[in-house]
């Protein structure tokens, strides 16, 4: 997801710690001076965990059971948390879950990662609930997409995504007379497939 300075976030924690900032910049002075003391602190400890983020890849892992990876800086996500629960209080707000779901959040902006192999950066957004638009950099500078059917099944499963040759076939406009041939299909689908385990979203392929 491209931030709004133009760079790139490869990780969900990355993505909301950069909105946080972003809404808390925009809020602070709003706030009575003893909530602002907290914001201040929570700014810091929150520009600290992005400077060690840039240096070590394990902070953004927060599924420590899953990914088996823990260091001696994880405990300043125990800091950031007791921050908020803090400024929450201290501005009467309720401490409670958000209310929108995470793939709500997600389609606020998208999934970004360079495929180091060919050195082409791709993005996959969700602009809508029954499409997803996979964007794609080249070497060269070129933007290229393909919007691309999904569905939600009732079940363990997230999305089911069509990805047989009838359902795309050539790019969006404006390379909409660009045939998407077999090796740019698999490449496709792989960038998405990568990008949906790193989000632990479950799906099946459907052709």
């Amino acid at each position: 997801m491209p931030d709004g300075d133009g760079d790139f976030i490869n990780f969900p924690a990355e993505g909301v710690l950069r909105v946080a900032l972003k809404i808390l910049n925009d809020a602070r002075f709003e706030m009575s001076p003893d909530v602002q003391e907290l914001i201040r602190e929570l700014l810091c400890v929150i520009d600290m965990l992005l400077s060690l983020g840039e240096e070590i890849d394990y902070m953004w892992l927060l599924d420590k059971q899953r990914y088996q990876i823990e260091g001696p800086f994880d405990d300043a996500w125990l800091v950031l948390r007791r921050l908020a629960r803090l400024a929450l209080q201290r501005a009467n707000s309720a401490v409670v879950m958000p209310k929108a779901d995470f793939f709500e959040i997600m389609r606020l902006g998208a999934f970004t990662k360079i495929d180091k192999n060919e050195a082409i950066r791709f993005e996959v957004q969700f602009p809508g609930l029954e499409k997803l638009l996979y964007v794609e950099t080249l070497p060269s500078g070129e933007k290229r997409s393909v919007t691309i059917t999904i569905e939600t099944p009732t079940g363990a499963v997230n999305f089911d995504l069509f990805v047989g040759e009838a359902f795309f076939h050539r790019w969006d406009p404006p390379h909409n007379h660009d045939v998407i041939s077999g090796e740019e299909r698999d490449r496709v689908i792989k960038n998405i497939s990568a990008a949906f385990d790193h989000l632990g979203i479950t799906f099946t392929l459907s052709r």
